[in-house]
């Protein structure tokens, strides 16, 4: 080696530029933390316990388990130091800010080369606050383990430029980690080997170093696959979700996926990704160093199979998971797609855009978690005049009578008001105080576990519609009917 390049690598061994990359990197990982905490406040301040949060609270127990989440339920030990669980939030949701921050600053340093700006901050946030992954952080209990899927699909991509093996064997320890906690994250993995490739591609990066990154990545996410199915994934009865592959059902589950997308999304909210995506390709295409009819053709391949890859694995299986927090991998592609587009775009189009989209979801993420306030609260209210009303009956005899439930209390009316105007919040927004009649196991579970209900049992083996029972109570909020053994509360 002659002397010049000794130098010039002397100098490159020397130089501060790391040091000062990792302080930049610093402050965006802040800033982003701060921005989720903000955008999560309402959902916190709401102290809503959301559907298993009822029954971890007063059961204490873990359940990741019976869905092959073990490191769920390894890290839910060491953060509540037993296996016996308690209601330890917010600890829990800001556990999840950090992660969710750290995150989006190693999705940031992939696509921006260094140069983060806080428009790229603002077009990286619909990773966490986009409607469906609300749903994630509104659980206390499952809210870190959520989070901690997407670090496991985008850690491995932190040594994407360092070594290869160390990036494979990354891979598959992140795949594996993905799958012991939840699994709906598993199409965030592809979807940025895909994103990666076609930059590399797009730059005129050796056609060799591209295949060679997509093969290894292939490999070390199948490997990981392959090493939960057959060593630790356990079988799941089909009364939840079905873990059957049924290649057959691709195509409708995709389409069933994007219906949902599109009833639950406002069209304010649709434009702006509709733009980005449009974006995607088209800015790909205009600063790709290749040709560009190749381009174009490539850019629009790699979205739409981005775009099916979105929800993972669940598009394969027979009876997949359709609720909004098995959907959060759009939200994801919705951030890679647009900070993509505002590190490609110089002008301020694409990043008012972005801009715009973030602080439409950071607005519904206040607008949820009030809702959730406010159906706490009612709650609250026709629970306590339903025990109310019922401990105006007479109770003098030993014997436990059978009660149940008919109707439910529906929606707190500033709810009703919110879901005028975001579709999603009846998918959000679950049956808080209910009968067997609503067809949901968490609809009553506050009512008979909150309240020392020592003197009346639940029997699920008679319908007491059935037996024309006298009315006893007649209120605005509940009819009460019964006799000697049986009571039924019919809810207006």
């Amino acid at each position: 080696m002659n002397l010049p390049a000794m130098k010039a690598q002397l100098r490159r061994k020397l130089s501060l530029e790391p040091l000062k990359a990792y302080g930049r990197l610093k402050k965006v990982f802040a800033v982003l933390c701060l921005l989720y905490g903000i955008s999560f406040l309402a959902i916190i301040r709401a102290n809503f316990s959301y559907i298993d949060d009822l029954a971890r609270a007063v059961e204490g127990y873990q359940g990741w388990d019976n869905f092959s989440r073990f490191a769920s339920t390894g890290m839910s030990t060491l953060l509540h130091t037993s296996e016996h669980l308690t209601d330890i939030s917010p600890l829990t949701q800001l556990l999840a800010v950090l992660i969710l921050a750290l995150a989006s600053t190693i999705i940031l340093q992939i696509f921006s080369d260094g140069k983060i700006s806080l428009f790229h901050i603002f077009a990286v946030l619909p990773l966490g606050i986009s409607p469906y992954f609300l749903e994630c952080i509104s659980y206390k209990f499952d809210s870190p383990y959520m989070a901690m899927s997407i670090l496991a699909m985008v850690f491995p991509f932190v040594f994407m430029r360092v070594s290869l093996p160390l990036y494979a064997a990354a891979s598959i320890a992140g795949t594996v980690l993905m799958c012991t906690t939840y699994q709906a994250a598993s199409g965030i993995y592809p979807m940025l080997v895909i994103a990666v490739a076609y930059a590399m591609w797009s730059r005129r990066d050796e056609l060799k170093r591209v295949f060679r990154f997509i093969s290894v990545s292939a490999a070390a996410y199948l490997s990981g696959l392959l090493m939960y199915r057959l060593f630790i994934m356990q079988p799941l009865g089909d009364s939840y979700v079905s873990n059957r592959v049924l290649l057959s059902q691709v195509l409708p589950n995709l389409a069933e996926y994007y219906l949902n997308v599109y009833g639950d999304f406002r069209k304010l909210w649709l434009l702006p990704i509709c733009a980005v995506m449009l974006g995607y390709v088209v800015l790909g295409t205009l600063r790709s160093k290749r040709n560009k009819a190749a381009s174009f053709a490539l850019a629009a391949a790699s979205l739409a199979c981005m775009l099916a890859l979105t929800f993972g694995i669940y598009i394969f299986l027979e009876k997949p998971l359709f609720v909004p927090r098995a959907m959060y991998g759009f939200g994801v592609l919705t951030a890679i797609l647009a900070v993509q587009c505002c590190c490609l775009e110089k002008k301020w189009v694409y990043k008012i855009i972005c801009a715009a989209l973030s602080w439409c979801f950071l607005s519904f993420s206040f607008t949820y978690g009030n809702a959730l306030n406010e159906q706490k609260r009612y709650t609250d209210f026709r629970v306590e005049m339903a025990i109310s009303d019922l401990n105006s009956l007479d109770w003098s005899g030993e014997e436990v009578k059978t009660l149940q439930l008919e109707g439910d209390i529906g929606c707190a009316p500033a709810v009703r008001n919110a879901k005028l105007k975001y579709a999603i919040l009846n998918r959000l927004v679950p049956v808080t105080f209910g009968g067997a009649d609503t067809d949901w196991y968490w609809s009553d579970y506050y009512f008979w576990h909150y309240f020392n209900l020592d003197k009346v049992k639940k029997d699920t083996g008679i319908d007491l519609r059935q037996l024309d029972l006298p009315i006893l109570k007649e209120t605005l909020y509940h009819t009460i009917r019964g006799n000697g053994n049986y009571i039924l509360l019919e809810l207006k």
